[in-house]
């Protein structure tokens, strides 16, 4: 499991990166390489927040986001010398760190596009641009390589 939870946390990685890039190198303004390719023409300078049923996708989206909660136990079991303190301090950090990776990612794609950001953000992006093919690549590993962890916790249950 070690192995494929670093390799799906690594395609997560590389995704804000490319991601982080991409607005850096204006590739996706009026004048960037892949502006005339994109699905959605990035919008920008439009006041006020739409409250529709697109608020609901997105907080069903976060609450799922941080969803761990079946492999507590496990993870408190495979601590070194597990007490209450160190199992905070691991559960603190990992979330924490998925914390600063998703609204990373939120706000690379936001700046990126503007109030044209699609609800998967990864489409935003040309299918002529190869780094968001790598991008679309590992985040589909990534979500592949957390089924194990999933069903080791359906095992470890049944």
């Amino acid at each position: 499991l070690k192995y494929t939870s670093v390799l799906g946390l690594l395609g997560l990685v590389y995704c804000l990166f490319f991601m982080i890039i991409r607005y850096f190198d204006k590739s996706y303004t009026s004048t960037g390489e892949y502006f005339t390719s994109v699905p959605v023409i990035p919008s920008f300078n439009v006041k006020g927040i739409v409250y529709d049923q697109r608020l609901f996708v997105f907080l069903a989206t976060v609450a799922t986001a941080f969803v761990a909660h079946y492999n507590a136990p496990k993870i408190n079991k495979e601590l070194s010398n597990p007490t209450d303190s160190r199992y905070n301090r691991v559960v603190t950090l990992a979330f924490g760190f998925a914390t600063v990776m998703y609204v990373s990612i939120l706000f690379a794609g936001f700046y990126t596009f503007g109030g044209n950001s699609l609800g998967f953000i990864l489409n935003n992006y040309s299918i002529k641009d190869p780094l968001a093919l790598i991008a679309r690549l590992t985040v589909g590993l990534s979500i592949l390589f957390s089924y194990p962890l999933t069903f080791t916790a359906l095992r470890d249950g049944i």
